[in-house]
């Protein structure tokens, strides 16, 4: 049996760098930090930081790149990859740990400062025709209050069963 799913949380260390390689895929590499808290003997509070690179291939990481900024918390799947080289100044060959992500969601609802924002678009006025503009306006009718709780459920009358007739 083989498993290699790998689950994180964490927050980009930068914004997302974008490239193509030479046949024309693109690629996406991020770097995590994650946060675990911890106690000391004492009861002091303390952090570790892991930092982890996670690649994305294709359309979802080139969604991340437009809509990830550093600072930002995300979800990545994926399994672990490992790249292998050789050093050209030292002739030593070399190793990198990735996570090759499959998957990603946002866990914040809200956006950073960093993050663009959207422009609101501008809603077109509806058109009015001529004898519509020169009608009196007649008094709207005064709408409800709009309550946040729920109205309760209305309460039905049951009809009783007659007993039948004792002989």
């Amino acid at each position: 049996m083989i498993l290699n799913n790998v689950q994180l949380i964490g927050n980009l260390t930068a914004d997302p760098q974008t490239r193509t390689t030479p046949k024309g895929h693109q690629v996406v590499d991020i770097r995590l930090g994650i946060n675990e808290p911890y106690e000391t003997e004492s009861g002091e509070r303390r952090q570790v930081t892991t930092f982890v690179n996670v690649r994305f291939w294709g359309p979802s990481g080139q969604h991340l790149a437009e809509l990830a900024r550093k600072g930002v918390e995300v979800f990545v799947e994926g399994k672990l990859r490992e790249n292998r080289w050789v050093d050209s100044a030292t002739d030593e060959e070399r190793s990198m740990l990735y996570l090759k992500g499959s998957w990603w969601q946002f866990t914040q609802y809200r956006t950073p400062r960093s993050m663009p924002q959207p422009e609101p678009t501008p809603q077109p006025a509806p058109a009015v025709s001529a004898p519509e503009a020169a009608a009196p306006e007649s008094p709207a009718p005064a709408a409800e209050p709009v309550s946040a709780a729920p109205a309760p459920p209305a309460k039905r009358k049951v009809a009783k069963r007659a007993k039948p007739a004792s002989a």
